[in-house]
């Protein structure tokens, strides 16, 4: 593997460390977030007992919808790290 290879790998790690460790700190000071997820654990909750022997397939559809959740959330942040870079050199800070 090529030092640019390592280098982006490894930058794609931090982008993703990053990200979720700013999505923990939202969680702890957000109220919003807070009541949200009550009631989103409610409603799932309430879901899964209607669906009996049935509630494996929430779980899956859960799962692959938080997989695709954070694949949409790596890219929002890499655009945005991009696009700060253009903007920092329009400005000419970089």
């Amino acid at each position: 593997m090529d030092h640019n290879s390592i280098f982006a790998k490894q930058l794609e790690q931090a982008f993703s460390e990053s990200s979720y460790a700013l999505a923990m700190q939202s969680i702890k000071v957000s109220t919003e977030y807070q009541n949200a997820q009550k009631e989103y654990k409610n409603m799932f909750s309430t879901i899964e007992d209607k669906l009996g022997e049935d509630r494996k397939l929430m779980l899956r559809l859960e799962e692959f919808q938080n997989h695709m959740r954070s694949m949409d959330d790596y890219w929002i942040y890499l655009q945005g790290i991009i696009d700060c870079a253009y903007l920092m050199k329009l400005i000419k800070l970089i």
